[in-house]
């Protein structure tokens, strides 16, 4: 036995390592995506004024029910006391965003005035990656009608990758965001590249206090201020 044993001819060291690496190599093919480094969104890195952005949206239901393009234009304004980004469209009412965290604190009436205000802003939490999950609760009031109503959202940040939409190729985060009203956003975001939607869609459930309702809308063109 033992003399038979002595005859197998040794295995070469470069022929073990090659074995070795092809082993390895086979369990890392093995893996799942979550075992790879996941890039991190550090924070919301804003547009420069004067940046014009256009949409292409779809609604239904409680969203109304039309087809349409609508531009943003990117500028700067003064919330109480400290500089803010303030987004104006013809379409929609004007957004007023936290010039450091990106976060929505405001939507205006034509005139400028408060029309509904978010306290803390509605916006992601940073830094993130995949595989994150967290849940914020925010004041909501409505100006109008001086009502105020709390909110809660749950965050889900679901997926990174390559997103190509008519205004170009974009490094993109899958965010799915959840409210205690009912509502739910699927949402392509590029941080880095100061774009809060790449792409989306918005369903409301029937239970939502405004019914039930999609959105569908992706950045068809996009133009950087200077």
């Amino acid at each position: 036995m033992f003399e038979r044993m002595s005859k197998v001819a040794p295995v070469p060291v470069s022929a073990m390592s090659a074995i070795t690496a092809a082993a390895l190599m086979a369990v890392v093919a093995g893996l799942p995506d979550a075992a790879c480094a996941q890039p991190l969104a550090q924070k919301f890195v804003e547009s420069p004024a004067g940046t014009v952005s256009v949409f292409q949206r779809k609604t239904s239901g409680s969203f109304g029910n039309q087809e349409d393009r609508v531009t943003y234009n990117h500028g700067r304004t003064t919330w109480r006391g400290k500089p803010a980004v303030l987004i104006e469209s013809p379409q929609v009412p004007a957004q007023v965003h936290d010039l450091e965290t990106g976060a929505q604190i405001a939507s205006l009436t034509r005139d400028g005035k408060p029309a509904v205000t978010y306290e803390p802003g509605l916006g992601y939490r940073y830094p993130f990656k995949v595989g994150d999950a967290w849940s914020s609760t925010h004041q909501v009031t409505n100006h109008a009608s001086g009502k105020t109503t709390p909110i809660t959202v749950n965050y889900k940040v679901e997926a990174y990758d390559s997103i190509t939409v008519p205004a170009g190729k974009f490094n993109a985060y899958l965010v799915v965001a959840t409210d205690s009203l009912g509502e739910t956003q699927r949402v392509w975001t590029a941080p880095a590249d100061g774009v809060r939607v790449v792409k989306r869609t918005v369903e409301r459930a029937a239970s939502h206090p405004q019914g039930a309702g999609r959105v569908e809308g992706e950045m068809v063109a996009r133009t950087l201020g200077k």
